[in-house]
């Protein structure tokens, strides 16, 4: 009998994130795995042009976007009462820390104490009054994590953080919990990248990720203003969506700052035609003010882009070539850099070998060996 994989993907939004991607490309590997995936119809519909093959629950059916409490209210009650019977060594996995996904789990184990909780956490929330974007979400989200992260405590069997000071942070957090906290890593898929053609470079840079505030998306409008008072010709290309607010936003400093030649946000764009976007650019941009990993990253050096990104502690140990590192909120410095690689050729060149040679490390054929191992150890205990 195949041993049962019952995951919780029940918070995703619409836009598709790295956590997201960590789980398709995990889960699609898993060939002896019978998976079972709770998610809204939002969800299902992007696991399933992922070319995950999974039994799926449906939590909600909403089309557009929704107040977010109602949203996870909604979703967490249907996943409390779906007809799911869950046996002894079955493995249920919540791929975020978000309550949507922690809450039923948990409630499940009370039910099934045989069965067994593998916890993803990606990141911990910055302090709500120094972290971008939304005071009452920043509040909201800290407050929450705060929740999963003792519901965690209390009744996951395993607990995996990423290998990297920000993952050793969150590892201190549970160490003294009888749990057992595994180390674990992202990767590129190198086969679709390959089997993309090569491009023309079209744009002098992309930015690819969900549209946040903490992902510096304002930030990045202002540095092209200082790269374009330079350079007129230079365009940047956008691909994400997010909240209408700020996307309205980003729309409006564009149209002020006169960039409307030299910014295109091509809003959501499918995972497999990021790379495509991707080759189209001479350099990746990512100004994000938090990361628990960095997959755009990598998949970007993946194809051969230098980044030009904050010095953020994560990044130093995963990617220490290839990057071009600015101090935080330094604008000036962070459009110079942008322009000092596609000025000058030779030190493009450099670390642009660089950023190939240090995403060649991460392999999701590799990463998901050892996950299934570490699955296997998890049902051991």
């Amino acid at each position: 009998m195949k041993p049962r994989l019952i995951a919780f993907l029940n918070s995703y939004r619409g836009s598709i994130s790295g956590g997201d991607i960590r789980f398709v490309e995990i889960a699609r590997r898993m060939k002896k795995v019978e998976k079972i995936v709770i998610t809204p119809s939002i969800g299902r519909k992007m696991l399933k042009s992922e070319g995950l093959n999974a039994r799926y629950f449906i939590t909600s059916k909403e089309v557009g976007s929704r107040n977010i409490l109602i949203s996870h209210f909604e979703r967490i009650l249907k996943a409390l009462f779906l007809d799911i019977e869950i046996h002894d060594g079955d493995i249920l996995y919540s791929t975020s820390d978000f309550l949507p996904d922690v809450l039923p789990i948990f409630v499940l184990k009370l039910k099934n104490r045989n069965a067994k909780w593998i916890a993803m956490v990606h990141h911990r929330y910055g302090k709500p009054w120094m972290r971008k974007g939304n005071t009452a979400g920043n509040w909201l989200g800290y407050f929450s994590q705060q929740i999963s992260f003792w519901l965690i405590k209390k009744q996951a069997n395993s607990i995996f953080v990423y290998d990297s000071p920000e993952g050793a942070e969150i590892q201190k957090y549970f160490e003294n919990a009888s749990k057992k906290t595994f180390a674990v890593e992202n990767g590129v898929d190198f086969k679709s990248i390959n089997n993309e053609p090569e491009q023309d470079k079209r744009y002098a840079a992309s930015f690819a990720a969900e549209l946040r505030e903490s992902k510096g998306v304002l930030d990045l409008i202002r540095i092209w203003r200082v790269v374009c008072e330079e350079q007129k010709e230079f365009e940047l290309v956008i691909a994400g969506s997010g909240e209408k607010r700020l996307e309205n936003k980003m729309k409006d400093l564009i149209k002020d700052f006169g960039l409307t030649d030299n910014l295109t946000m091509l809003g959501y764009v499918p995972h497999n035609d990021i790379f495509k976007i991707l080759k189209m650019s001479k350099l990746f941009v990512f100004p994000s003010f938090e990361e628990g990993w960095g997959i755009a990253i990598c998949e970007a050096m993946a194809c051969g882009l230098p980044v030009v990104a904050w010095d953020l502690p994560v990044y130093r140990g995963i990617f220490p070539k290839g990057m071009i590192r600015i101090p935080p909120g330094n604008i000036n410095e962070f459009a110079y850099e942008i322009l000092n690689l596609l000025k000058n050729e030779t030190f493009y060149d450099r670390i642009s070998k660089d950023a190939f040679k240090t995403a060649s490390k991460y392999d999701w054929d590799k990463i998901a060996e050892r996950e299934l191992e570490l699955l296997k150890e998890t049902l051991k205990n």
